[in-house]
Formats: C-alpha cells, structure tokens, sequence
C-alpha cells in the first residue's frame, strides 16, 4: 500500500444523533478496514492516492453507507439512516444442569461425588450398583465387575470414563450399542441413557 494517510471520524445515528458503537468501517478495494469504538469513533491508514477511494461503513440495525474519499479531508462525521429490517430482541436464559436433567427425555441418574467418595466397594461399577436403581453387575475377578443396565449385558453397553471409551480387559468394544454409561470426574457427575 506504500505510505498512506491517517483518517478518522465518528459514525452516527442520523436520527438520534448518538454514536454507533462497534460499526464496520472498510476500504473494499484495499481489503482493509476498522470498528467504531464505543463512543462511534474510528481511525484508518487510507493510501496516498485516497482520491476516489471508497469507504463502506456497515453495522447491524443500520443501512450501509458508502462515502468516497476526495481531498485532503482528514476528519469525517458520518450519519447511518436506522434499517427498518431491524432484528428482534433476543432474550438468552442459562438453565441449570437440575432443570436439563428433569426436561430431557432420556433418563439421566446422578450420583454425588460424595456418595462415591463414602463407598466402601473396590470399583465404579461396583459403586454405582449401590445407588442407580436399575443398574448390576456380575463380577469377573477380583475388581472386575461387569455392567448390566436394566437387564442388558455388559456387552450392549457402552462405558465413556471423561468421554473417554473404556475396553473390556481382554481389549474387547461392545458393538451393539444400546445403553450408554457416561462417567466424568471433572464435575463429579454420572448419567446413564439410551444410546
């Protein structure tokens, strides 16, 4: 672009005279542009040669206008006209992990990490049997239990530990997939649902 020439200016609302906060500010032809701060001000390096130069000025909830640059007008008061296609007001909620739980379709059961933490058994599987109704297990060996979820076997059930797909002891997956058991430690959460 070679040396170029510093512009500014503020955009405006041309019927209520305030700033336009965060406004697009672009010289298509360079690929260059800037945002409008909160108070609608902007700065750009525009080339030597501005003679002719387009400058669009954009924003959500105004029409676009386009200003060519001529002279040696450094500083610009720029007015955008309302769009009467304005958005909608949008309302954002956060729903607590309670709220999600009882609203799901799928069956979700949490056990605390503090029940886990108070249980006496060797393993999670084992843990679990204790406080998930519907849940048990046929152990294998010694700390090796196998889970059955409402009558289906160990093998029609997906383990995730943090998200993470755990394998039978001989290397084995399950394959058919019709339950899935979700166990995470970061927030000392469990659910247990259809796959």
């Amino acid at each position: 672009m070679g040396q170029g020439f510093s512009i500014s200016g503020t955009v405006k609302d041309k019927l209520t005279n305030e700033p336009v906060m965060f406004g697009t500010i672009t010289i298509p032809s360079l690929k260059t542009g800037t945002a409008t701060n909160e108070k609608g001000r902007f700065t750009l390096v525009v080339p030597s040669n501005r003679d002719n130069t387009a400058l669009v000025i954009s924003c959500i909830g105004y029409q676009t206008d386009t200003i060519i640059l001529t002279g040696a007008k450094d500083n610009h008061e720029i007015f955008l006209h309302p769009d009467k296609k304005a958005l909608n007001e949008v309302v954002v909620t956060g729903v607590s992990r309670a709220t999600l739980a009882r609203e799901n379709p799928i069956p979700i059961i949490s056990v605390s990490a503090k029940k886990m933490e108070q249980a006496t058994e060797s393993n999670i599987i084992d843990v679990l049997v204790k406080n998930v109704p519907g849940l048990n297990a046929v152990k294998t060996g010694p700390n090796i239990s196998k889970p059955f979820i409402r009558g289906l076997g160990y093998n029609r059930v997906l383990a995730l530990y943090d998200g993470i797909r755990q394998r039978a002891s001989n290397g084995a997956t399950s394959t058919v997939l019709r339950w899935t058991l979700i166990i995470s430690t970061a927030p000392k959460w469990l659910k247990a649902h259809r796959a």
